[in-house]
């Protein structure tokens, strides 16, 4: 039910930015815009336990020398759904 839910605002939300900004709507329609992967990163939080997460850096090409650095679980892991429950503690 709230996996629904959460998709379901990420759609309006996209919709959102594809209607009010062009530049977002080429961006979106790109083919996919993942960095380099790195490594994976064990993490260990308190509260959930273990995370291992990848690393995906992405340069910002409006900022020279800047990086974007994304640490995202893989989708259907243990470590998705522990920070799935860990955005429930913070609420």
């Amino acid at each position: 039910h709230g996996h629904a839910a959460n998709e379901r605002g990420l759609r309006e939300l996209v919709g959102e930015l594809a209607i009010a900004s062009p530049r977002f709507r080429g961006l979106w329609a790109a083919p996919s815009p993942r960095g380099p992967v790195r490594p994976g990163t064990c993490f260990f939080h308190p509260d959930i336990g273990e995370l291992d997460l990848r690393t995906e850096i992405f340069p910002i090409s409006s900022a020279p020398g800047q990086r974007l650095v994304a640490q995202p679980a893989e989708p259907g892991s243990r470590s998705a759904d522990a920070l799935v429950l860990l955005s429930t503690l913070a609420a």
